[in-house]
């Protein structure tokens, strides 16, 4: 997996691409650690995240507990969001509005 981000103040923009499985989920936090410092608000963009394993699901799950409602995510692409529908993880993300 692929992450790109920009910090705006307190505000962070990520864009995740590829496959957030295992080992990307493993790595995660370790990538993204300095730029999380002082972030109040957390954006992921996944219009190019193909694929997400339980691992990756568990993360995102964390992500959401930690910035709750300060956390937006957009572009989810048809294969993901099913995912995210089967396992409950759209309500936690906010997507099912």
């Amino acid at each position: 997996m692929n992450i790109t981000s920009q910090k705006d103040g307190n505000k962070l923009y990520m864009t995740l691409s590829g496959r957030f499985d295992t080992v990307a989920a493993m790595s995660f936090d370790k990538d993204t650690q300095s730029d999380m410092e002082g972030v109040a608000e957390l954006e992921l963009d996944l219009a190019k995240l193909t694929y997400v394993s339980s691992s990756g699901l568990r993360v995102l799950l964390g992500l959401s507990k930690k910035f709750g409602e300060a956390l937006t995510v957009k572009n989810v692409q048809p294969a993901v969001m099913d995912v995210f529908d089967m396992t409950g993880l759209s309500s936690a993300l906010g997507l099912d509005d």
